[in-house]
């Protein structure tokens, strides 16, 4: 808990590793960019603000969720923002798809989003509350260098859990070809329905941010054709058309970074995801990336506030 200052504008992340930003240096993360970008807010003359980052790898809306119940509300944060990646969270929001015993769920029943959280009961989950097991996750807590090394593990040990790549990917670039992705999507929606909501009755703002995969905003237009032909898609933007309108219908505020960033790569020919020494334009966003979403979200919570900002706020993307 940190009781929020006087005079302070603070706005809580909630997201999974794009969030996290293990892959640049906090100052870089497209959260650290909003925040200095929000200063020149017009709405926000006189406050200082704050952007507390939520964010862990791996998360899905459910566990972000929980967060902002347990977590986000001894900030007292003015504006929540759910960073969004349709690459893997709508599939991270069903059991079934995801294949992880170990995280909570949420499920319809009776026509109510209910929280699952059965796995508390679970063997493995009770040997990693021991005292041994909780010692060391305070420590990675700690330590960014540690945090990068068990990143990296987790990474592996979710690679040989995940699903094959045509679960995880084929299936979110088009409506849902079966009924589990058809009930990943409508959990899924209800969760952000319902985060909006919990969000509002505490008299903050709500954002919904649509993060980007490397597919979708490469800056060669033709790769990003192949992609969309070999995943059998008439196009990359199907999951955030289909955010946008749920948005629209329900009143959430909401903005789908895809256009304008795969505006700005192909413009320059630049790659907004990933490092010359690691997977060369795919993966995490880079410091460019970060630095175009950062400038981005800045814009929409200023014009949530009601005032463009003045600064150089999206500039670069033209």
């Amino acid at each position: 808990m940190r009781p929020k200052p006087p005079g302070t504008f603070r706005v809580a992340i909630l997201g999974d590793s794009y969030a996290e930003a293990m892959q640049v240096d906090a100052s870089q993360a497209f959260w650290a960019v909003a925040e200095r970008e929000l200063a020149r807010c017009p709405a926000l003359a006189g406050r200082t603000v704050e952007a507390v980052n939520f964010g862990v790898s791996g998360y899905g809306t459910a566990q972000e969720l929980e967060t902002l119940r347990h977590q986000v509300w001894g900030y007292e944060p003015d504006a929540v923002v759910l960073a969004f990646l349709t690459g893997n969270d709508v599939r991270n929001n069903l059991r079934e798809l995801e294949g992880d015993p170990l995280r909570p769920y949420f499920v319809v029943r009776d026509g109510a989003l209910v929280l699952d959280d059965s796995f508390l009961q679970s063997r493995e989950w009770r040997r990693m509350q021991t005292w041994w097991w909780r010692a060391k996750d305070a420590v990675v807590a700690h330590l960014r260098v540690v945090q990068v090394i068990n990143e990296a593990r987790n990474a592996l040990d979710r690679t040989r859990r995940a699903p094959t790549q045509d679960q995880t990917e084929q299936p979110i670039y088009r409506p849902p070809p079966h009924a589990r992705w058809a009930e990943a999507w409508d959990v899924t929606e209800r969760m952000i329905r319902l985060m909006r909501d919990e969000v509002v009755a505490r008299g903050a703002r709500f954002q919904l941010l649509v993060l980007t995969n490397w597919r979708q905003v490469h800056p060669d237009p033709a790769v990003r054709a192949r992609e969309a032909e070999a995943l059998d898609a008439a196009d990359l933007r199907y999951p955030d058309r289909r955010l946008e309108a749920f948005a629209r219908s329900e009143g959430i505020e909401a903005f789908a970074l895809v256009g304008p960033l795969a505006e700005a790569a192909q413009a320059r020919g630049v790659c907004l995801h990933g490092f010359p020494n690691a997977n060369p334009c795919g993966g995490h966003w880079n410091a460019e990336g970060h630095r175009l979403g950062g400038q981005y979200l800045a814009t929409a919570l200023c014009e949530q506030l009601g005032v463009r900002p003045r600064s150089s706020v999206g500039s670069g993307v033209r």
